[in-house]
Formats: C-alpha cells, structure tokens, sequence
C-alpha cells in the first residue's frame, strides 16, 4: 500500500507543472476562440483578463493559482456557451465540444499510471 502512495506522489511531483501550463493553455485557446463571440461584455473582460496573467515564477503555488483562475472564468463561459447553444448557434455547439474535449484531457492528465 505504501509503494502505491509513494509512485502516486512521485507521478504527481514529476507532472505537476506540465499539467497547470498544459490546462492554463488550453483554457486561453479556448477563450481567443470565444471573445468574438460574446455578447456578455463583463465575462469578455474577466476572460481577457485571465488570459493576460502571467504567473511570477514556475512555482507550483503560482502556476495553480493562475490556472485556477482561468478555471473559474471557464466554468462561467461554459454555462453561458450551453445557453447559447440551446439557441441553436453553431459556434456555440463547436465551442462546447471544444470545453468537453478539454475537460477529458483534464482528467487525463490527472490520472494515475500504475502497472500491473
């Protein structure tokens, strides 16, 4: 049990930095693709804002902080993007899988490799 925790801890340690840059990327993609499409002017700047950040150092208390920030900007334009896709927009449906898409690799990069 305890070899188990510690190749855990050792795959958390060894990607941490590559899966933040990696989901804060992703994120200010998926923002360029929908700023000219928003009519919500307020959520338009707090995406533009997010996608602005640059986190002090490559610390990983930084760089969590800035992805959680643009995470919580994304959890505000996927609601708005379902909305709009109820409304039959086809940008919206293409934007929404795109949300989706990046939320599999979310959890894919969190998982765990164990052999055996």
């Amino acid at each position: 049990m305890m070899a188990l925790l510690v190749t855990m801890v050792a795959q958390d340690y060894d990607r941490v930095a590559d899966v933040l840059v990696s989901d804060y990327n992703d994120i200010c993609e998926i923002f360029h693709e929908a700023l000219p499409h928003l009519d919500d002017a307020a959520l338009a700047s707090r995406m533009e804002s997010v996608v602005g950040l640059n986190a002090p150092s490559l610390r990983v208390h930084d760089q969590s902080t800035r992805t959680d920030a643009a995470l919580r900007v994304l959890i505000e334009l996927h609601a708005a993007i379902e909305d709009l896709e109820d409304h039959g927009l086809p940008w919206a449906a293409r934007l929404n899988g795109r949300i989706w898409a990046y939320l599999a690799r979310y959890v894919a990069r969190r998982t765990y490799q164990m052999d055996g």
